[in-house]
């Protein structure tokens, strides 16, 4: 990307609200928009599969209109898209996979099976095989969290495009060539899966080095509110239930324990976060930069204590660290601005 990330969220939020003609921006940041509201909606698709089937009473339609991820990503596309269409594509002077025909785009992924040199657009899932690819490439740089880093980013890719083959905004209007990209596209993220696999497998086969003790941490509390408790933590509690991130069975009093410094053994129940990891550390890291908790908070450790299945939360900020802020993250900053 040409421009930074924070530049381009701050362009799409002002967007959605109206703030901006787009008249008024420049190609780039044009190209950039779309690129983002494009892959936030690939995601924002994953995640409605994924609450089908936490609720299966509902449907496909029911979400994609309540779904605010989708339906913010979809309207900055219908916002762009034309303009896109009429100024920009004659531009683009680098290989766009989507206007390929078949032949040449299957080309394309030969020479990336054969590790041959492929200078690839904007489009995240091409950039992610490239990047794994060279990874794997240089061996001096291997390590086995690194392979389980690329193991889970490859597996995630795949399933989003296997999704969007059920979506009835993709799938009822793909071609039969498109089709053949989309399959050609799986085939070649399984083929880069079968790779971290076998290398996966030679660290399964090393001997095990001897571990040190572990040194013995102290019990961590909840975590502690710095400023108006009793004022703040109802207004919180209510806005993050009526924001569909906690489960609005969260009753104020577990609420209140979780934020009050309190020891765990006082936490009727855990917090059940509805919405991704990534987004749950955003919020945690979020509460420490508007000075709602302290900054030396042990904040992973006392997370496991209060939500429910918040294991690897480091793992999920070093992601927003790399790939920018995850969907959502804007309705988590006005929460917490509007305190």
């Amino acid at each position: 990307m040409d421009i930074q990330l924070s530049k381009i969220r701050e362009l799409m939020k002002l967007a959605l609200q109206d703030r901006i003609d787009k008249n008024d921006l420049t190609k780039t940041e044009i190209k950039n928009i779309l690129y983002f509201a494009n892959q936030d909606k690939i995601k924002a698709l994953h995640n409605i599969h994924e609450l089908i089937k936490a609720n299966p009473e509902t449907t496909f339609e029911y979400w994609l209109n309540r779904y605010h991820p989708y339906i913010d990503a979809q309207k900055l596309i219908e916002w762009l898209d034309p303009f896109y269409d009429k100024e920009l594509k004659e531009d683009d002077k680098i290989i766009n996979m989507d206007e390929l025909p078949i032949d040449e785009y299957m080309a394309v992924l030969k020479k990336f099976m054969n590790h041959q040199p492929v200078t690839f657009n904007s489009d995240g899932t091409m950039k992610l095989i490239d990047e794994i690819d060279k990874y794997l490439n240089n061996w001096q740089e291997v390590t086995k969290s690194g392979l389980e880093l690329r193991s889970r980013q490859t597996r995630e890719m795949i399933s989003i495009h296997k999704r969007t083959l059920v979506d009835p905004d993709y799938s009822d209007h793909i071609s039969e060539e498109g089709l053949k990209k989309k399959n050609a596209i799986i085939a070649t993220l399984e083929h880069l899966s079968d790779r971290i696999n076998i290398r996966l497998e030679k660290y399964a086969s090393l001997p095990e080095q001897p571990k040190k003790p572990a040194k013995s941490k102290p019990e961590s509390d909840t975590y502690q509110w710095i400023k108006e408790p009793l004022a703040q933590l109802p207004e919180l509690h209510s806005r993050l239930i009526d924001g569909g991130f906690i489960d609005p069975v969260t009753s104020l009093e577990t609420f209140t324990v979780c934020f009050t410094g309190q020891p765990l053994k006082n936490i009727p129940s855990k917090i059940k976060w509805l919405e991704s990891k990534v987004l749950l550390a955003y919020f945690i890291v979020s509460l420490i930069n508007h000075k709602k908790i302290p900054s030396k908070t042990h904040i992973w450790k006392i997370a496991e204590n209060v939500f429910q299945d918040a294991t690897n939360l480091k793992q999920a900020k070093a992601n927003i660290t790399a790939y920018g802020e995850p969907d959502g993250y804007n309705r988590i900053d006005d929460i917490l601005t509007h305190l």
